[in-house]
């Protein structure tokens, strides 16, 4: 069963208080536990869930598959969000509250981390070698565009945050590594 059917079945299949009558949920730290003892898998006060290939904790309740970072959200404020349930860290298993956020799924692709090439630590801003300089670019629908060439660190980020305000990215500026980077290490933002 992919993402998206989980995503499509879970929104209209389980309710806040039959979640409440199956499970409990530790806010601090994502953890499930069975509130009932039903079959063999279903033990009171076992930990809920398996792992799946793709690093999502998913609980089976009723014979369908729920992933917990969307239970957890149901759990809490009582609704299935419409879009995505993203986790702040990029770490699928952290399914404690304050880690999670409602987004968009165009928000959650722009949570994806650097690339393992990167120089930088800031996304989308690397060192070319043979240029001498930072690279600037952004990915806008599925197309890489070259941004600018800068010999400062900080303005190809400054470019890079920039960039990402052109295209619509306000919305999800605690994702990104260039408003982090001017946040942290620079205090402007």
């Amino acid at each position: 069963m992919s993402f998206t059917e989980d995503v499509e079945i879970d929104k209209h299949a389980l309710d806040e208080e039959y979640l409440k009558q199956l499970l409990h949920y530790d806010k601090l730290t994502g953890i499930f536990t069975w509130l009932i003892n039903k079959g063999t898998k279903f033990n009171k006060g076992k930990e809920a869930g398996t792992r799946s290939p793709q690093g999502y904790i998913y609980i089976k309740i009723d014979g369908i598959r729920y992933i917990a970072s969307r239970l957890a959200w149901l759990y809490v404020y009582g609704y299935f969000p419409e879009g995505l349930v993203e986790h702040r860290d990029q770490i699928k298993l952290h399914n404690w509250i304050d880690n999670l956020r409602e987004a968009s799924h165009s928000c959650n692709m722009k949570n994806i981390g650097t690339h393992y090439g990167n120089t930088s630590g800031v996304k989308g801003v690397s060192w070319n070698k043979s240029k001498n300089k930072y690279v600037v670019q952004i990915q806008i629908n599925g197309i890489n565009k070259h941004i600018a060439y800068s010999t400062d660190k900080t303005e190809a980020v400054a470019h890079r945050f920039a960039a990402e305000q052109c295209v619509d990215w306000q919305d999800c500026d605690s994702n990104s590594p260039a408003y982090q980077y001017m946040k942290e290490v620079l205090n402007v933002v």
